[in-house]
Formats: C-alpha cells, structure tokens, sequence
C-alpha cells in the first residue's frame, strides 16, 4: 500500500489497531502497521482514523499501466541475468576466450570459492587476459571486491591496456605518490604495482599489505621472479600470498630445471599446504612434485587447439642478417667514439662510449639527434636526476642511459660543441641537402613537432629528417630489403605487412620516412606517442590500413601485431627480456601463417662479433627445435651464460666500451655458448617440466561455451531493454549522433537515474555505450565524446543499477499486473515473475528471477526471451479485423484504463481487506478481475522448482570438483614426504600436512554448500490477451513432418538432437556435434516456401538476435508429400536484419527465403543487403523485398555482427 503523503508503495508485513489515546486523542479507528521498503529494513507507522481512510492498497486487479508492468519484467529479466553464473562479463566486451582460456578460467579458477592458484602456461597463450577474466568475473559474482595486480614494470602498462580494451578498464597504477597521499584507502578496488617497487619502496610496500589494503585477492604476473634468493622479491610475494584469502599466481616458467624452486613457488601458491623451501641450491629431490588442476594447470603451446579444433600457433624460423658498416659509417662511428675520449669525464666514459657507438650503428639520424642534444644539454642538470625523470618507471633502461649521457659535464663544453657542430656539418655535406626546412627556432619546432638546431647545426637536421638522397647510404637498409622483405612478398603497395623493431625513436622515425620514400606505407610506434594515437595505429594496423609498423621497444609490451608474419630486429637489444618479448609480437593466438623473424647485426662494432656469434647459436638451436627456444630465451640463454660465467649479458657487452680489450673477451666468452649446449638446456627444461604439463580438456570449455550462449544477453537486448523502460516513461532513451550504432543518450524522466548514469555537469542526459568493442571502435576513429561513454552492458555496473532502478520504480505497477497482448497466441494467459536468492559458500546472495505462464491447463516456467512477444498496446490489425478476438481486445483496452482503489475503512476489517478484497470504485471487465488465489498459488510452484534444479546443478557441479579436489589434498602429504629418509621426521610432517589437508577439505565444503536463501517472492504479474489465430491442423502436420525431417538430416550428419519444442525456448531442437552448437528453429510449409513465406515469432527473433550464428532457421516445405529442405539459414537475424526494427512477429516472404537459402554444407549464403542490391540493379523479380513486418511499435532493433558479440 502507498502511506499518506508517501510516493512509493510499501509491504504491509502486521496490522494492528490502536487504542484511542495513541495516536488519535480525538477518537478510535486508528492503526499500526509494520511496514518494509524495496531497499530493506522495517519500521512501525502509526496512523489516525483519517489517515486510514486515505490508504491505497495495492491490489492485483491488472489495473496498473501495461507499459509499466511489461518495463518491470524487462527489468527482472535483467536483474536475473545480472545474478547469473554465467560469463556475462564478456557479453559487454570484445573478448571470445580461446577454449584453453575458457577452461581454466570457468572449468578451474571460477569452481573455487577460495582461489589458491598457478596459472603456467607457455608465452603467448593469454594468460594476462586469463587472470583478468577471472577477477572481473569473481567481482561480479561476489566473491571479491578489492584485488591488486603485482607484476614487472614493464608489463604494467599491459595490464592497464588489456582491461581497459577487453574487461571494462578501471585498473589503477600505485605509485610512490599513490602510497604517500593514501590514495589506496579511496572507494577504487582494482590496483596494479610494479614489483620492482613494490620491492624497494618501503611506502608502498606499506600501503599495500593486506592489513591495511584490505585486498580480497592478489594477482601477481611472471611470479617465478619471487624466488628466495632474489630476497626482496620474495619478501613482497610472502607479504601478499600469506595475508590474501585468494591468489593468483602466473609464470611461462615455473620450474627453470629446479624442483626446489617450483615448490617454493607452490609454497607461495598455498603455504599452509605446500611447506616452505630451505636452500634452493640443495641437491634435488628424487621426487617430483605435480599439484593437481585445484592448484596448478599449464598447458604447452603445441597442444593448443581453438574450439574448431585447429592448432593455434603456427611454425616459425629465424635468420641472421650480418652486416658491416661502410667505410663511410665507420668513420662517423669512430669520430663520435672520438668525441667521448676527448671531452668526457673519465668515469663516464663507458656509458657514454656506448650510447654512441649504439646509436652510430642503429643509423647516423639517431647518433645525429642524440649528439644534437648533447650539444643543447651539456652539464645543464644532474645526470642521475635527469635519467629518473626521463624513466621514472624503469621502463626505457635505453632513454634513461643517453639522457644521462646528455647531460653529463664536459671538461671544456665549449670546444666538444665546436666538434659537434664541425662533425654534423660534414655528416650533412656527406648525406646532400635535403628540401625538408628546420624550424629556425624552438618555438617553430615545438608548434611543427620537429626538435631546435644546435648551435652551428643549421641544415643537419634537415637532411636527417628528410627523404634519403644520394651519398652516404645506410648499410642495413638495401640487405633488409633484398633478404627480409621481398624474399616474403612484401614490396611497396603490395599489402603484404612487417613489423621492424629499434630501440630508438630516432631511427623509427628515419625508418618511416625512408620506407614511405620507397613506395611504402608506413607508421611508428613508441612510446613517445600518446596512448590514444598508439591504440589507434595499433588497430588500424591490424586490420591492415598500412604495410610497414616501425617499433620502439619502449611502449610495445602487451601488443599483438599478429596480422604480419615477418619481423625484422633492425638493431639488437641487449636485454633478454626486450629480445624475447620481440620475439613474441607476432607469434601469437590468431597468427594464420609461418612466422619469420630476421635480426640485422651491425658485426664491425665493438661488440658486434660477440653479438652476431650469440645470436648464431640461439638462431641454429632455435631452428633446430621449431623455434620452441624462443618463448624460453632469456631462461635458456641466461643459464648458458651462467655456466660460461657471466652473470649479466648487457654489462658483458658494455665492457666492450671500456679501454682495453674488452671486445675480444666479451668474443670468447659467448663462443662458449654453442648452438648444441642451448640445445640441450632447452631440452632439460622441457624434460624438467614435461610431467607438469596438464592438457587441455575440452569438454570443459565446450560445455562453457554452450550454456553461455543460451545464458547470454548481448548489447540489442540492452538496448531493447532501455528502449522499453522509455516507453514506460520512466526514462528518456535516444538513438545519439556521436557514431553509427551502440551510442545513446539515456536522461531520467519519471525515475531518478543512478549515479553512475547521471549527466556531468551542464548537461541534460549521460552518452552512453551498449557494448565496450562499440565504445572502442569509435575512440579508434578519432570520436573524443567517445571515451567518456559509460559502458551500459551486461556484467558492468552501470547496467545492473539501471535494472535495479527501474525494477523498483515500477515495483507498484508490476505487482498490480496489467493488460499486455500476444499477437503470436490464439489462447489467453497470465504471466507472473518471481524472485528468488541462492547462496554458495559465504558469497552474497545471488538474485534470480523466474517468469511463470499460467493457463487452464495448469502453470509452467517460460524462457525470458517470451517476453519479446509481448506489447503493452493490441496489435493495430486486430481491431480491423472484427469477430471474437478483436471484441476481447477491445474489452481489455478499455478495461486496463479503469483505475481501482481500496481504502482501509476501520479496525474492524480483517488481513484479507488490507491484501485489497473489496471497497473502492467499481471495476469492469478484464482489469476489474482480481487475480484468483488459486493461479497464485499454482503460478508459485514452478519457481521454486526451477530454483531447486539450478541449485541441484550447481552443487553437482561443485561436488564433482570437490571430490577431485580432496583427492588432490589428500595425496598431497605423502607426495610432499616421500623422499625424507629420516622415518620420524618423514611421520611428523606427513601428519601435520594430513591435518592441514583435512582442515582444507572441510573449509572446502563449507564454501562449497549451495543452498536456497528464503522464500521465493512474487513481483508481479500480467493477463496476456492472445491476438494470434489457432493453426489450422495442416500446419499442425506440417510442422510436425518438417522436424522429423530435420531430426533425422541431423542425426545422420553426426548431431546429438534433443526436442524442446514444448519448453518455449524460442527454437524447436537442441543439435550438439563436439564444439558445434545448432539451436534449430523449423519451419514447416504444406505447399511451396517460395510462394508463403516464413514467420518468426518475436520470441524466435529475439532468440535468434541472442544466439547469432549459433541459431539456424530450417525451411521445409512440400510437407503434403513427406517434406523436402527448402533452405537452411545461420544466423538469421543478421541474414534477414535488413532494416528491422523492434517487433513482434517477422514475416520473411518467399522470394527473399530462396534468394538467400541454403541447401547444405559448402553452400555459401547471400545476405538480404545482396539481395536487394541485386533486384535495385533489375536481378531476380521480387528478391529486393524486404522482411515484412507485422507490427512496429518501438526502437530499432538490428543484428549487429562485429559489436564484439556473435548476434
């Protein structure tokens, strides 16, 4: 009932009446009633005689407005989806997990209320994206709220970048300030640090303890770094892992030969279950540890298959370019060498020797820029000062090195400019003018983006800058060419794509240029760009708009640059890491050709012989093995060259710079890494790790990928949602002009919007986006009103505080019922929504809703996608047509606008009066009839049994993973103890490991306990008028010969079919064949297809739109004579769409069926687009009609193939 003076009605839970001297001195008649609110709680209300009389008790007459009623099934629709187990995080975003991917983050990780977990997988394989997933999706299903990422710094831009392209963004970096000025303790859960920070920062490493973060889960990214003699490292992983209910560890290489060390990884994983490590350096044990699927799953890149079952990653072999420098280049290598000795102080020598010697032999541009600036910043600031401002995250060991160099004091600053300038006017004599001008001032070259002249410099970047000209001519460039580039099919204009690295901006961009001045498109990437210009020359290289990307190190972490399949190493980092990741870019998921991967060495440089030896024997012994090397190089490498003692590659090179000999050390210390000993590394690590290795099971994913596509609502139900909850006027829901399609414009009219959605400031409605690839594709095409779009799609929180808004502002309406109509039904029905809670472990609650159709032949559960069939107005047709049905119409038309009221008279009438029996205006007809408490009650059954089965298959589930799960635990005490000779020490801790596990299981248990929370509630309920026509039996028959005729095309095709005709799922039968799902809509005709046509009923379209190219549409026509396939049709929302609008029925006329159809596999359909451009341009009579539309009352409403869904 709704409280004098009160807006929202409340639930009466207890009435009783007062005395007259409380509450009402003037007389009796007054009451108390116990009342509670949507949002929770009780409280008492005491009311006079008066105020009784001004009571309106809300009654279930179906008098309540129909556009209200059928927004609050919308909106327990999707309440229910936003409280499904399901993966609705990915029904927003763009990501289609691999079926490895799928299997470990839903078949492992998601089944354990309380996480302990290993994630080892080989390079490449996602596992950034796979430990991503899982904490959006453990997020949204409760079981964590505030989590930190930890991971080196380098990939913590990746990070930042795969959750903000693929789950939604919202990942916060720590900094050193974030830790000073406490911004952790704010409202934002979701946090990445760097381990190296995390590791020397005493501040940070503070703020993030567990005791004072307060973190739910803890994920940490390439965790084998945390060993226990990298002491610092390990502190932080014992920090979080020790203190965290949930961790998520993640490394391609967790045992590295030393089985010692992969349990002490394990003992992070779980310290309570796997014991602390003593020396890893120990002799090995003869046993070896492999935790099951509860703890650990790694699976190799070979055995890697997609859901069509296809091997993932392609072959790949690499090559060495050797090439001298030129007379000429030699010359300016050893002047610029020259220029240190003579003007550097001693102790900087080295470094300086070294970042002009790279440069010089990476190209004279990036030794002239580099020189340029020595020239500009000569002693002007602290070279340790300036290296950290230049790399404050330890990102770019490349930039902080030549800023230090740059800034270093010189002993006489003014003679080593007059040098710098003497040698760059001979560079510059030697190179040619070029017609490029240099701005003449800082100012012009800030506004132009070029960089000032030096000082007596005035033409030398010109000629660097601009488009080569004869002279000088750069060695490496004419070999690239000719033995990587046309070798492979890639010359100028040919579309064939490559991506070149260099560890200088400077030489990316001479590359740039010099590939455009030979015919060439080409762009660059690093990190001096913005990330929005990154994002978008990332994207539009993928779907290849240019040939050549040139690549910096600096800000390529993370990418996938799989659309080429050649890679050039123009110059060769020092760093493993760097080299590896390189190695990685285009060896990736989705690579559909052999990879070749070139590194040109530079080999008359100091370090160039040592250099091109090295990379000789890794290049022979990855070839040898298939390239499987590289996804281990810097493992492999560097425990070869720990064996040819030395400890860090980068210093041995540099040594090359020192006075002295160095170069021929640094020679014989790599050529004792030959081709075979990394060979045999290789092959010890694989053997080492080879019974870690957990396959992929299938099945799992399988099973995923088909209860996802029946749970699933995709960015078009949205829409249709909003869309609905506008015509209800609660909100204000248009079409915006900020891009084609996924942007709209949502204000709050009747309804206070929440604050999530509210306008900024100035504004009258919030832009927002339907899917996250919708928001993408739109800040890739430059929209800047783009990026400040809130996402509103399924597994955001926005979207489920939109539902639970308008839930709640039509709660009265929805549980008065109203009047809808089907014009798909011959026959009259009610249809009712429940709600109800389930409870797993100590997660919250989770709401599911349930609609219930009830007639005279008794209640049944409906799938949600019923109610596309249904309209809050009679279909428009149906008053032209006369008779019976069109008089009941009628009727319910005028009876739903017929308003009954009660009020409570005195305290004499009874609980029956306060539910609404009697009192109040008359009412008429349809509305005026009070739903009969025997529906009610029969309507409350199915409900409850639906909540009793999906509760019975989840704890079946579970209990399927608990039981291999304590068969783990449990073997676990005597794996762990096995080798320990001594008996008593061996019985002590095998005891106290069997009761920790013992402890374990039970805790396991009691988080696995799935049980119903409460009664279930009724939310309301609607009277259905039927509007459609009774089928005439001859298409009763034909519909019933049409599915045996398909039943059987299926079973022989190797289908497992299953008939749910009678379940109203929006499709007829259920065809599963491995991986492949068919959900299989009939369609029977007596005579010809081609002349009647097909209709689907809103139900079906809506069904179609969710599942995509998972629904087919069977066409059998000829049914009189045992039926014949007419067509077979996938996905046809998106075949027929056209220009659909949101509707009821869709009537696909008999032309257009044959112009598009299919008759079996092979047979490649045309789209209805096709179709009509072929009858615009006088084709086929009649193909250009198109799909025929009954009714259209509401938004549009259209397949959208590349929304990042499948409908």
């Amino acid at each position: 009932m709704r409280l004098p003076g009160e807006r929202q009605f409340v639930e009466v839970m207890g009435a009783m009446p007062l005395p007259a001297h409380v509450g009402d001195p003037e007389g009796g008649g007054g009451m108390r009633l116990f009342v509670s609110y949507a949002g929770g709680g009780l409280r008492q209300v005491d009311l006079t005689a008066a105020e009784v009389a001004k009571l309106e008790v809300l009654v279930p007459d179906a008098g309540a407005d129909p556009a209200e009623v059928l927004a609050g099934m919308w909106a327990a629709w999707m309440r229910h989806t936003c409280g499904s187990r399901y993966p609705s995080v990915l029904a927003a975003s763009p990501l289609r997990p691999y079926a490895h991917q799928s299997e470990a983050v839903y078949g492992n990780m998601l089944r354990q209320p309380m996480l302990r977990f290993l994630l080892a997988d080989e390079p490449g394989t996602g596992k950034t994206i796979m430990g991503g997933l899982w904490l959006r999706e453990a997020q949204r299903l409760g079981h964590v709220r505030r989590a930190v990422v930890v991971c080196p710094a380098h990939l913590v831009s990746k990070w930042q970048l795969d959750f903000e392209r693929f789950l939604g963004g919202g990942l916060r970096r720590i900094t050193a300030a974030t830790a000073r000025e406490g911004a952790l303790s704010g409202q934002h859960d979701l946090w990445v640090v760097s381990m190296e920070l995390a590791a020397v920062n005493p501040a940070v490493y503070e703020a993030i303890h567990p005791d004072n973060a307060g973190w739910d889960a803890v994920v940490i990214d390439e965790a084998h770094r945390l060993t226990p003699t990298a002491e610092r490292y390990w502190r932080v992983g014992q920090m979080l892992c020790r203190n965290t209910l949930r961790a998520v560890l993640m490394t391609a290489t967790p045992h590295r030969g030393n089985e010692w060390l992969f349990r002490s990884l394990m003992h992070l994983v779980d310290p309570d279950v796997f014991p602390a490590v003593g020396d890893v350096n120990d002799e090995q044990p003869t046993s070896r540890l492999k935790p099951g699927v509860m703890h650990f799953v790694r699976r190799m890149k070979e055995e890697l298959v997609g859901f069509d079952g296809e091997q993932l990653f392609k072959a790949r072999r690499a090559d060495n370019v050797k090439v001298p420098l030129s007379a000429a280049e030699r010359a300016y290598y050893d002047e610029a060498l020259s220029l240190v000795d003579r003007w550097f102080p001693a102790a900087a020598r080295s470094l300086a020797r070294m970042v002009y010697g790279k440069r010089a032999a990476s190209s004279l541009h990036a030794l002239a820029e580099t020189l340029r600036r020595r020239s500009d910043r000569i002693g002007s600031q602290n070279p340790a000062d300036a290296a950290l401002e230049a790399d404050a995250d330890d990102e770019d060991d490349e930039a902080a090195s030549e800023v230090r160099v740059v800034n270093e004091h010189s002993t006489d600053a003014r003679a080593e400019r007059r040098d710098i300038a003497d040698l760059l006017r001979r560079l510059e004599d030697d190179l040619g003018r070029s017609a490029r001008p240099l701005a003449s001032t800082p100012g012009d070259a800030t506004s132009a983006g070029l960089d000032p002249a030096p000082p007596g410099s005035a033409g030398v970047a010109s000629v660097l800058a601009g488009p080569p000209s004869p002279g000088l001519a750069a060695s490496k460039w004419p070999r690239m060419i000719d033995e990587c580039l046309t070798p492979n099919g890639i010359t100028a204009g040919s579309g064939e794509q490559v991506v070149v690295f260099t560890e200088y901006a400077d030489t990316a961009q001479w590359l740039r240029r010099r590939f455009e001045s030979a015919g060439f498109s080409a762009r660059t990437y690093s990190g001096r760009d913005p990330h929005s210009v990154r994002d978008q020359t990332r994207s539009e290289f993928a779907v290849g708009k240019f040939e050549v990307l040139v690549s910096t190190d600096a800000g390529n972490e993370g990418i996938d640059l799989q659309s080429a399949h050649v890679l050039v190493n123009w110059d060769i980092p020092w760093s493993l890491v760097r080299l590896e990741q390189r190695m990685g870019r285009i060896h990736r998921i989705g690579q559909g050709r052999d990879v070749r991967l070139y590194n040109i060495v530079a080999t008359d440089t100091r370090e160039g012989e040592a250099m091109a030896r090295l990379l000789d024997n890794l290049v022979a012994a990855a070839n040898e093995l298939d390239g499987k090397i590289f996804d281990s190089l810097r493992l492999i490498t560097e425990q070869a060259l720990d064996e040819a003692h030395v400890t860090d590659l980068a210093k041995l090179l540099g040594r090359c710079f020192d006075d002295g000999d160095a170069g021929s050390s640094a020679l014989e210390a790599v050529s004792r890494i030959t081709a075979e000993r990394l060979r045999q590394i290789h092959e010890r690590q694989r053997s080492a790790e080879q019974h870690l290795d957990s396959g992929v099971e299938l099945g799992a994913a399988y099973e995923v990928l088909h209860d996802d596509r029946l749970e699933r609502i995709n960015p078009h139900i949205v829409e249709r949602f909003a869309s609905v909850a506008a015509d209800a006027d609660a909100i204000a829901f248009e079409r915006s002009a900020a891009a084609d399609r996924g942007f709209w414009q949502i204000a709050g009219r009747t309804m206070e919007l929440p604050a999530s959605l509210l306008p900024p400031s100035g504004d009258t409605a919030r832009l927002v986006a339907t899917s996250a690839s919708a928001k993408q594709r739109a800040a890739s095409a430059g929209l800047e009103a783009a990026a400040e779009a809130v996402v509103l799609g399924p597994g955001e929180d926005a979207f489920t505080e939109l539902a639970e808004a308008v839930g709640e502002h039509v709660a009265a309406a929805l549980l008065r019922g109203g009047v809808l109509y089907d014009p798909n039904e011959a026959h009259d029905c009610e249809m009712h929504v429940y709600e109800g809670e389930i409870a797993e472990g100590r997660a919250a609650p989770r709401r599911r809703c349930y609609a219930v159709k009830t007639t005279s032949t008794g209640a049944r559960p409906v799938p949600w996608a019923a109610l596309a069939n249904l309209t809050a107005q009679p279909p428009a047709a149906m008053a032209d047509r006369g008779g019976a049905r069109a008089e009941r119409v009628a009727e319910a038309t005028a009876a739903s606008e017929i308003s009954a009221r009660t009020s409570i008279r005195d305290d004499a009438e009874d609980a029956a009066e306060l539910r609404g029996g009697g009192g109040g205006p008359a009412s008429a007809g349809l509305a005026a009839e009070l739903l009969p408490p025997e529906v009610e009650a029969s309507a409350a059954d199915p409900p409850a049994r639906e909540r009793d089965r999906e509760l019975s298959h989840r704890q079946r589930r579970l209990d399927e993973w608990l039981g291999g799960a304590a068969h783990q635990l449990r073997d676990l005490p005597n794996q762990l103890t096995d080798e320990i000779d001594d008996r008593d020490e061996r019985l002590a801790l095998r005891s106290r490991l069997e009761a920790i596990t013992a402890e374990r299981i039970a805790a396991l248990h009691e988080a696995s306990r799935v049980c119903a929370r409460g009664d279930m509630r009724r939310l309301g309920w609607a009277r259905v008028v039927g509007c459609g026509s009774v089928a005439a039996p001859d298409a009763s028959d034909s519909e019933s010969v049409a599915v045996r005729y398909v039943v059987n095309r299926l079973s022989n095709e190797g289908f497992a079919v299953t008939d749910v005709q009678t379940e109203g799922q929006g499709y007829d039968l259920h065809a599963r064949r491995g991986s492949e799902q068919r959900l299989v809509e009939v369609k029977g005709i007596a005579g010809s297809a081609a002349s009647t046509g097909i209709t689907l009923t809103g139900g079906e379209w809506v069904r179609a739109a969710l599942q995509g190219d998972a629904y087919w549409l069977y066409v059998v026509d000829d049914c009189d004579n045992g039926g014949r396939l007419f067509g077979e049709y996938r996905d046809p929302a998106t075949l027929f769409a056209s220009d659909a609008v949101e509707i009821t029925n869709v009537r696909i006329r008999g032309a257009v069926l044959d112009a598009v159809r299919t008759t079996g596999p092979g047979f490649e359909a045309n789209s209805a687009s096709e179709v009509t451009k072929r009858a615009a341009a006088g084709g086929q009579p009649g193909a250009g009609e198109s799909p025929e539309r009954t009714q259209e009352p509401g938004a549009g409403f259209a397949a959208d193939a590349d929304a990042g869904v499948t409908a």
